[in-house]
């Protein structure tokens, strides 16, 4: 379950990576790459925090191996950048509540290129 919500997490984050845009569902500005940026980096290093009370500590050690997989293929120029990772609120899906509702997972944090 929780790998199912990496999997969408990984493809918004690859997606900001490369384009530099990304919707973020929240009120926070989204601050746009240079797109000759985004065509030359890749990603070096990976650090993913869970802030403190957050459930799901288990996504620090997930997600970096998750994200090196899908970047690995897709962000492969010279420039090395850094991806800091800070999750504020992680909330798992519930599987009944999802075949009966509908129900999702909710990722909140943000995700910043160095």
């Amino acid at each position: 379950m929780i790998s199912k919500v990496l999997r969408y997490l990984v493809l918004a984050v690859t997606g900001a990576v490369l384009s530099g845009c990304i919707y973020s569902g929240g009120a926070e500005t989204v601050k746009h790459m240079d797109p000759a940026v985004a065509k030359g980096a890749h990603v070096d290093s990976i650090n993913v925090t869970i802030a403190n009370g957050v459930k799901g500590r288990e996504l620090a050690t997930i997600m970096p191996q998750v994200l090196r997989q899908e970047l690995n293929t897709c962000a492969t120029g010279s420039q090395p950048l850094r991806l800091e990772v800070n999750v504020t609120r992680f909330k798992g899906q519930n599987a009944a509540m999802t075949i009966l509702l509908g129900d999702g997972a909710e990722l909140q944090g943000t995700a910043k290129l160095i």
